[in-house]
């Protein structure tokens, strides 16, 4: 019984993840320019609105407006000649950006970053556009759990200290959408003769540092979390044992009183927390006899979060020299959150889901099996899909039905990429997957646009590739000229086969052709159809 459930919601989860689809995707690796964060905390922390935190937007990261949902914050740090050295982080999904297949296999997000400070007097003091790119080998975007990571970015900026606001537009370069976030701060005088504090920088992982980026500083590789948001998770390890999740603090320390002798400066740290709830304050164990070499240094506190209540807290930070007993004070707003339990599973799909599934098995079964699901009430087609996949399970002993997840998110990428999953292109890439090379021919003054997918070799768990080492082929064309790809040739078993595919796309009638002396004739020869084996290739 608890198989048959467990089928049941496996099936529902996989059948509602296009809802999800239509709001966020997925990729699986790292970009070239953009970070994605490791930590799930992040992730997951973007489904609550940061805006609750505290009310006041001076104390609150800014979330975006417009079509391209992202997250902004700010740190401020002592800068040169009197200025405040300002870090704006950015969180965004990649589902939120069209992603473009590249030749190498590489799917590719490029996006723009418009970030400008202004005064109090409405002057533009600072402005920037920066581009990047985010890389993933995956074109899939929901993972076979329903997740996705997020992408985070960073740009710094110089300010004399003073009150502003920060307007960021954040542009996706292959859809032209936009989202637009304004934030309003104060840069902090950092530079008197007193000690003082930075601004604290909420983190979700700081580590020493393997190599040089945007998200280095002083030998620390310091990732931020842009919405100051921690999900607490109630996790139970298998061997009964209690498993911290930490919140990470980033904060620089200047104008310590070194000892002469030794031209060291000592300082304590006396972290406290205040619930917004009932403005109760509790002091975190103090880290004393912390020592740094001159007058400034920097300090990292890591906070078991797992312990705190859910809420909305200010985490403050007092350092005090042990020198001349000097204090300096810096403060931030956080928000702990607890993600409801799971809903029970479902038992029955809802119409919108049995629709869906009507849809694959359109592309997947048979004609009876289509005529036999048509002809069931919701109850039924629930246990018929069961069924369906089960039969397909290339692991039976294992909770996890890999053919199913990796048909639905193929389903999914075919709906939003390819024109549809009913598409010729949509309907090749559910059925043979991702192509090893795709070769794009422009329309040109003789030929319509085409593509050609080539399919050389299986790939693991997916019966459907062929395994065998042959090379398969796929010829796609814009026969209409309206960017609608039809499946025009194929040497796969089965498939549409129309070795003059190409004369389906000329732009001219090459048998009433003029050649320049004003004789009518064929001057200029057909293309004829390339070897099967390579179809654009001569």
């Amino acid at each position: 019984m608890i198989g048959y459930y467990s089928r049941i919601a496996c099936l529902i989860c996989l059948l509602i993840a296009w809802t999800a689809h239509a709001q966020e995707q997925d990729p699986a690796a790292q970009g070239a320019d953009s970070i994605v964060a490791p930590d799930a905390d992040s992730e997951a922390a973007a489904e609550a609105d940061s805006t609750g935190a505290g009310g006041d937007p001076l104390l609150v990261p800014a979330n975006s407006t417009g079509e391209i949902d992202f997250s902004m914050d700010v740190s401020g740090f002592r800068g040169q000649e009197g200025q405040t050295y300002l870090e704006f982080y950015f969180l965004c999904r990649p589902s939120g950006f069209t992603l473009e297949e590249r030749d190498d296999g590489v799917y590719v997000a490029t996006f723009s970053i418009d970030l400008a400070i202004i005064d109090e007097q409405d002057n533009v003091v600072f402005q920037s556009v920066q581009k990047r790119e985010y890389h993933t080998d995956r074109p899939v975007v929901i993972t076979r759990r329903g997740e996705e990571r997020v992408i985070l970015e960073q740009i710094a900026a110089g300010v004399a200290p003073g009150t502003y606001r920060a307007k960021a537009v954040l542009t996706d370069h292959n859809s032209r959408r936009s989202g637009e976030a304004e934030k309003p701060f104060v840069a902090r005088p950092l530079d008197p003769s007193g000690l003082s504090v930075s601004d604290l920088q909420f983190s979700t992982l700081i580590q020493q540092a393997e190599e040089q980026n945007r998200f280095t500083k002083n030998g620390l590789l310091v990732l931020p979390n842009p919405l100051r948001i921690f999900e607490k998770w109630i996790e139970v390890p298998e061997d009964g044992s209690y498993k911290p999740r930490n919140l990470f603090l980033y904060f620089e320390i200047y104008n310590l009183t070194p000892d002469s002798a030794a031209d060291e400066a000592a300082y304590d740290i006396y972290p406290s927390v205040t619930s917004h709830a009932n403005d109760m304050t509790f002091p975190l164990p103090p880290r004393k006899n912390r020592k740094v070499s001159g007058s400034d240094g920097l300090d990292v506190v890591a906070l078991d979060y797992m312990t705190f209540p859910v809420g909305i807290f200010t985490l403050e930070i007092k350092v005090r020299d042990a020198q001349t007993g000097a204090e300096a004070v810096s403060s931030s707003v956080f928000e702990i959150v607890q993600p409801p339990p799971p809903p029970p599973p479902a038992t029955v799909l809802t119409e919108e889901q049995a629709e869906r599934g009507r849809r694959q098995l359109a592309i997947i079964a048979s004609k009876r099996e289509r005529d036999l699901y048509d002809n069931l009430d919701l109850e039924g087609k629930t246990e018929f899909l069961i069924a369906f996949w089960r039969m397909r399970d290339p692991t039976p002993e294992t909770p996890e039905n890999e053919s199913m997840m990796v048909f639905n998110e193929r389903f999914s990428y075919a709906d939003y990429q390819l024109g549809g999953a009913e598409s010729d292109r949509g309907t090749v890439f559910i059925r043979y997957g991702q192509p090893e090379e795709i070769e794009r021919h422009d329309s040109d003054n003789i030929m319509k646009s085409y593509q050609i997918w080539y399919f050389t070799e299986g790939v693991q768990g997916d019966p459907s590739r062929t395994s065998e080492g042959g090379r398969h082929f796929f010829v796609f064309g814009d026969r209409r000229g309206i960017g609608r790809y039809e499946l025009m040739h194929s040497s796969a078993r089965g498939e549409l086969y129309n070795p003059n595919w190409r004369q389906d796309l000329l732009l001219i009638d090459m048998s009433q052709t003029i050649d320049h002396r004003g004789f009518e004739g064929s001057s200029m020869q057909v293309p004829l159809s390339a070897p099967e084996t390579d179809p654009g290739k001569p």
